[in-house]
Protein backbone atom coordinates (compact mmCIF):
# COMPACT_ATOMS: atom_id res chain seq x y z
CA UNK A 1 0.00 0.00 0.00
CA UNK A 2 2.86 2.29 0.39
CA UNK A 3 4.52 2.16 -3.00
CA UNK A 4 0.54 2.81 -4.07
CA UNK A 5 0.66 5.94 -1.99
CA UNK A 6 3.87 7.21 -3.41
CA UNK A 7 2.75 6.42 -7.25
CA UNK A 8 -0.43 8.54 -5.82
CA UNK A 9 1.19 11.55 -4.65
CA UNK A 10 4.23 11.52 -7.60
CA UNK A 11 1.35 10.87 -10.20
CA UNK A 12 -0.56 13.76 -8.47
CA UNK A 13 2.48 16.45 -8.34
CA UNK A 14 3.20 15.94 -12.00
CA UNK A 15 -0.42 16.65 -13.11
CA UNK A 16 -0.47 19.83 -10.61
CA UNK A 17 2.74 20.52 -12.50
CA UNK A 18 1.18 20.62 -15.38
CA UNK A 19 -1.73 22.35 -13.84
CA UNK A 20 0.74 25.39 -13.16
CA UNK A 21 1.98 25.46 -16.19
CA UNK A 22 -0.85 25.64 -18.53
CA UNK A 23 -2.51 28.20 -16.60
CA UNK A 24 0.36 30.44 -16.97
CA UNK A 25 0.49 29.83 -20.49
CA UNK A 26 -3.50 30.29 -20.51
CA UNK A 27 -2.95 33.85 -18.82
CA UNK A 28 -0.65 34.84 -20.52
CA UNK A 29 -2.22 34.46 -24.03
CA UNK A 30 -5.84 35.80 -22.42
CA UNK A 31 -4.20 39.16 -21.09
CA UNK A 32 -1.21 40.20 -23.16
CA UNK A 33 -0.87 37.98 -26.65
CA UNK A 34 -4.34 37.29 -27.28
CA UNK A 35 -4.86 34.94 -30.32
CA UNK A 36 -8.21 33.31 -30.10
CA UNK A 37 -7.04 29.49 -31.00
CA UNK A 38 -4.05 29.35 -29.12
CA UNK A 39 -5.90 31.15 -26.17
CA UNK A 40 -8.53 28.61 -26.48
CA UNK A 41 -6.26 26.11 -26.80
CA UNK A 42 -4.47 26.87 -23.71
CA UNK A 43 -8.23 27.26 -21.44
CA UNK A 44 -9.19 23.82 -22.35
CA UNK A 45 -5.72 22.39 -21.61
CA UNK A 46 -6.08 24.02 -18.41
CA UNK A 47 -9.63 23.10 -17.88
CA UNK A 48 -8.30 19.33 -18.75
CA UNK A 49 -5.77 19.36 -15.66
CA UNK A 50 -8.53 20.80 -13.54
CA UNK A 51 -10.76 17.46 -14.10
CA UNK A 52 -7.51 15.48 -13.29
CA UNK A 53 -6.59 17.01 -10.19
CA UNK A 54 -10.07 16.83 -9.72
CA UNK A 55 -9.75 12.78 -9.86
CA UNK A 56 -6.97 13.57 -8.13
CA UNK A 57 -9.11 14.08 -5.35
CA UNK A 58 -12.11 11.92 -5.59
CA UNK A 59 -9.16 8.71 -5.68
CA UNK A 60 -7.53 10.43 -2.68
CA UNK A 61 -10.87 10.38 -0.83
CA UNK A 62 -11.65 6.61 -2.24
CA UNK A 63 -8.14 5.28 -0.75
CA UNK A 64 -9.09 7.48 2.51
CA UNK A 65 -12.76 5.69 2.97
CA UNK A 66 -11.28 2.31 2.09
CA UNK A 67 -8.17 2.58 4.66
CA UNK A 68 -10.80 3.59 7.10
CA UNK A 69 -13.40 0.78 6.56
CA UNK A 70 -12.00 -1.85 4.07
CA UNK A 71 -15.21 -2.03 2.07
CA UNK A 72 -16.41 0.47 -0.47
CA UNK A 73 -19.99 1.46 -0.11
CA UNK A 74 -22.80 3.01 -2.32
CA UNK A 75 -21.14 6.31 -2.03
CA UNK A 76 -18.13 4.52 -3.61
CA UNK A 77 -20.39 3.82 -5.97
CA UNK A 78 -20.79 7.63 -7.13
CA UNK A 79 -17.64 8.15 -6.65
CA UNK A 80 -16.20 6.27 -9.34
CA UNK A 81 -18.92 7.04 -11.82
CA UNK A 82 -17.95 10.38 -11.18
CA UNK A 83 -14.46 9.96 -12.44
CA UNK A 84 -16.07 7.97 -15.13
CA UNK A 85 -17.57 11.29 -16.36
CA UNK A 86 -15.07 13.47 -15.86
CA UNK A 87 -13.32 11.12 -17.94
CA UNK A 88 -15.20 11.62 -20.73
CA UNK A 89 -14.48 15.67 -20.23
CA UNK A 90 -11.21 15.38 -20.30
CA UNK A 91 -11.09 13.19 -23.35
CA UNK A 92 -13.64 16.09 -24.77
CA UNK A 93 -11.50 19.50 -23.27
CA UNK A 94 -8.09 17.36 -24.92
CA UNK A 95 -10.21 16.52 -28.26
CA UNK A 96 -11.17 20.36 -28.69
CA UNK A 97 -7.52 21.65 -27.61
CA UNK A 98 -6.09 19.60 -30.24
CA UNK A 99 -8.81 21.00 -32.78
CA UNK A 100 -7.62 24.59 -32.11
CA UNK A 101 -4.16 23.82 -31.93
CA UNK A 102 -4.41 22.35 -35.53
CA UNK A 103 -6.05 25.58 -36.75
CA UNK A 104 -3.47 27.98 -35.45
CA UNK A 105 -2.27 30.31 -38.04
CA UNK A 106 -2.40 33.37 -36.15
CA UNK A 107 -5.47 35.82 -35.24
CA UNK A 108 -8.11 34.09 -37.60
CA UNK A 109 -10.75 32.33 -35.84
CA UNK A 110 -11.78 28.70 -37.34
CA UNK A 111 -14.72 27.87 -39.14
CA UNK A 112 -17.54 25.65 -38.05
CA UNK A 113 -17.36 22.65 -39.88
CA UNK A 114 -13.32 21.92 -39.79
CA UNK A 115 -13.39 22.31 -36.60
CA UNK A 116 -16.27 19.94 -35.95
CA UNK A 117 -15.22 17.22 -38.35
CA UNK A 118 -11.13 17.95 -36.56
CA UNK A 119 -13.04 18.00 -33.04
CA UNK A 120 -14.80 13.98 -33.98
CA UNK A 121 -11.82 13.03 -35.23
CA UNK A 122 -9.44 13.89 -32.56
CA UNK A 123 -12.00 12.70 -29.97
CA UNK A 124 -12.03 9.15 -31.51
CA UNK A 125 -7.94 9.05 -32.24
CA UNK A 126 -6.04 10.89 -30.43
CA UNK A 127 -7.92 10.15 -26.52
CA UNK A 128 -9.00 6.86 -26.72
CA UNK A 129 -7.00 6.26 -22.86
CA UNK A 130 -9.18 8.76 -21.40
CA UNK A 131 -12.11 6.83 -22.89
CA UNK A 132 -10.68 3.45 -22.23
CA UNK A 133 -10.62 5.05 -18.58
CA UNK A 134 -14.16 5.93 -18.55
CA UNK A 135 -15.41 3.26 -19.79
CA UNK A 136 -13.20 0.80 -17.59
CA UNK A 137 -14.83 3.13 -14.19
CA UNK A 138 -17.85 2.59 -15.63
CA UNK A 139 -17.68 -1.61 -15.70
CA UNK A 140 -15.67 -0.93 -11.72
CA UNK A 141 -18.83 0.82 -10.34
CA UNK A 142 -21.45 -1.78 -11.85
CA UNK A 143 -19.04 -4.38 -10.32
CA UNK A 144 -19.09 -2.25 -7.00
CA UNK A 145 -22.82 -2.19 -6.91
CA UNK A 146 -23.49 -5.42 -7.52
CA UNK A 147 -20.81 -6.94 -4.97
CA UNK A 148 -22.82 -4.68 -1.98
CA UNK A 149 -25.94 -5.80 -3.04
CA UNK A 150 -24.57 -9.53 -2.45
CA UNK A 151 -22.54 -8.36 0.51
CA UNK A 152 -26.33 -7.02 1.49
CA UNK A 153 -28.45 -10.04 0.60
CA UNK A 154 -25.87 -12.23 2.23
CA UNK A 155 -25.79 -10.11 5.68
CA UNK A 156 -29.71 -10.55 5.50
CA UNK A 157 -29.35 -13.83 5.31
CA UNK A 158 -27.27 -14.91 8.06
Amino acid sequence: MKKQQFLFWVILLWVSFGLVLTGFRAYDYVTRLYYPNVSLMYLLKFLSFCCLAFIGGILFILLKNYQKSGLFDQKSVYYVRLIGFVCIAVAVFNSLAESFKNFTDGNTFPQASPLMSQFFTDFVFESPLSLFLALLTFILSSFIQKAIAVKSENESFI
